[in-house]
């Protein structure tokens, strides 16, 4: 009954265990959402400036869409099309999260980067590690934000469309068209654009980033300038948009803007569509579990399964050893040494019974003379005779029936216990007294 209650514990310690797992890997999105009158183009948004359109479209279409919400060295293996929308970074991404990101692309990925506003995402890709003084981070930044991108003016216009209003002022819809041949080119020959910015005509770039994105190649442009170009990076490269309207609720039915991304997701076949959430905003919550590379969550794995047998096979208890009920008693010092002299009678073992009144003698005499325990019978008589400490006659009588006793390969066990009671009352002598 007992071992049965000890498994129940030992399972619902493992229940738990499981349970915290579980816990650690939902997917728990932040309450710390931008503000309303903030453009946040989301794919958990559904006002025109969100993504969700898009995202739900590409479900449906058969496309394996998928939300990220944890920092760019977390990408998935398996790659794919990661789009980011001109993220207002309510987590800045940083450094090292350039680096991931780029090494990610150079295995054969792509990224749909949309900026307008916010040039974070260049410095986090471009920026450089020599410096970690606010003041000169926020001047690298500012150089990329007009090295990259210029201003325009576009007056009011009648359309077609409806006209979109942005802080009062109606603005215009733009149609880009390639530059170049391309894939692109092929499945979305015009590209319905509506932004304040497009891409500088040309754009200057030092030797370590050119390394980083091997340059800036314009591919569709507007009455208003290039709102569209591409960097190769390795085997995978970054298509550059100055619209992230293009893409959003409000102009993913324009013109062929949703045919744009579908190009873009069809360069992989069966690998995900990735809408970045965590730099606007939405981040599931980490834990040393997830830092972990594969291989360590592995052996962590097995060590645990490895513990929970051990446990299992040395012990079912968690605390110290429990006599059976019928034996938590105490045992009287007679009734152990009658169960030893009998147990040594039945198995005619006199010569154990012999060996140990030696052992226990020597022992006594050594401690009381300082005669090494071992010392020949005369070392201990001589050392007796200049220091007695027990009757010197006595002394001699039982040496000396000890060395015939040894000779002997089952002694006498009366002769044995007769001599015991005489060693006992020689120790229990006092001469000197």
């Amino acid at each position: 009954m007992r071992k049965r209650t000890e498994i129940l514990l030992l399972l619902g310690l493992i229940a738990f265990f499981v349970l915290i797992v579980v816990l650690t890997h939902r997917e728990g999105i932040d309450v710390t959402q931008a503000h309303a009158a903030i453009a946040q183009r989301s794919s958990y948004r559904t006002m025109p400036e969100g993504y969700k359109a898009l995202y739900l479209t590409l479900l449906e279409l058969g496309y394996p869409a998928r939300r990220h919400t944890h920092a760019f060295n977390m990408l998935p293996e398996d790659g794919g099309l990661l789009i980011v929308a001109d993220p207002f970074f309510r987590r800045p991404m940083a450094l090292k999260e350039g680096e991931e990101l780029l090494a990610w692309l150079r295995k054969g990925n792509t990224a749909l980067v949309a900026l307008e506003y916010h040039a974070e995402f260049l410095y986090g890709i471009l920026g450089t590690t020599d410096t970690d003084d606010p003041r000169e981070q926020r001047a690298q930044l500012d150089a990329l934000d007009r090295e990259w991108f210029r201003a325009v003016s576009m007056p009011p216009m009648p359309v077609s469309l409806p006209a979109p209003v942005h802080l009062g002022n109606p603005m215009r819809y733009v149609t880009a068209e390639p530059l170049v041949p391309s894939f692109l080119a092929e499945r979305a020959p015009k590209l319905d654009t509506y932004a304040y910015r497009r891409f500088a005509e040309r754009i200057p770039l030092t030797g370590e980033q050119l390394a980083k994105i091997g340059g800036v190649v314009p591919l569709y442009r507007d009455a208003e300038g290039v709102a569209v170009a591409y960097s190769a990076v390795g085997d995978g490269g970054i298509v550059w948009c100055a619209s992230p309207w293009s893409f959003s609720n409000a102009g993913i039915a324009s013109a062929d803007n949703l045919n744009f991304v579908l190009a873009l997701a069809n360069l992989k076949p069966g690998a995900p569509v990735i809408f970045d959430e965590y730099h606007q905003g939405y981040g599931a919550q980490m834990t040393v579990w997830h830092l972990l590379p594969k291989v360590s969550r592995l052996g962590v794995v097995q060590v645990t399964v490895g513990l929970l047998l051990l446990f299992i096979t040395l012990a079912w208890r968690f605390g110290p050893a429990q006599l059976p009920a019928e034996e938590r008693f105490s045992r009287s010092r007679a009734e152990y040494l009658t169960a030893m002299a009998s147990l040594l009678e039945r198995a005619r073992a006199t010569h154990v019974v012999r060996e140990r009144l030696s052992v226990h003698l020597r022992r006594e005499l050594s401690r009381r003379l300082g005669v090494p325990p071992h010392a020949p019978p005369e070392r201990f008589l001589a050392a007796n005779a200049s220091h007695a400490v027990v009757d010197q006659a006595l002394l001699e009588r039982v040496l000396r029936q000890l060395l015939h006793f040894e000779g002997q390969k089952r002694p006498d066990a009366d002769a044995l216990l007769r001599l015991s009671g005489e060693m006992q009352r020689m120790l229990r002598t006092n001469v000197g007294g």
